[in-house]
């Protein structure tokens, strides 16, 4: 004889929560202009749908998700989880972002080209998208250049982040 398991909530009539999604991007050495999401539904029930939608609104007449990861190269994905089951409401949407990412090798290059690169992806993305740029080497015929480009990019310089 099975044993069948109900949640006080569920005879009662109730939800006890909401469901939302958890995601998570995994990157990708390719570097092929896609990413790859792991997509986790959090209190989404037994056999959550998980519906997606890319740079656009999510309903749940959208793609449902088949398995737990989304390879695109979007530059959102918004993401609805449904519990059949009724536990839980639908809850809030959900979403994942793209990271643009470049590599240039190491040529020497100005602070006008690093600007007109930033300048061009950003008009992309929404105007308070958050920003990091990473430079691995960076050359400057001083000091003063260096403390110039960081003050004109709002960039922080502490003691540890110079080489000589």
């Amino acid at each position: 004889m099975s044993e069948r398991r109900t949640s006080w909530a569920a005879i009662l009539g109730r939800t006890v929560g909401r469901t939302s999604v958890q995601v998570i991007a995994e990157s990708d050495q390719k570097d092929e202009g896609t990413v790859r999401l792991r997509v986790n539904p959090q209190n989404a029930g037994p056999a959550p749908r998980i519906h997606f939608a890319e740079d656009a609104p999510v309903t749940d007449k959208k793609p449902q998700l088949k398995d737990q990861f989304l390879t695109t190269n979007a530059l959102r994905v918004n993401f609805l989880v449904v519990d059949p089951s009724g536990q839980y409401e639908t809850g809030d949407v959900g979403n994942g972002t793209q990271v643009a990412t470049f590599f240039v090798g190491e040529i020497p290059v100005n602070a006008a080209f690093i600007e007109a690169i930033l300048k061009t992806t950003l008009e992309k993305f929404m105007p308070d998208t958050p920003v990091t740029m990473t430079f691995r080497k960076a050359h400057f015929n001083s000091g003063h250049d260096l403390k110039d480009f960081a003050e004109k990019l709002g960039l922080e310089l502490n003691p540890g982040d110079v080489e000589q």
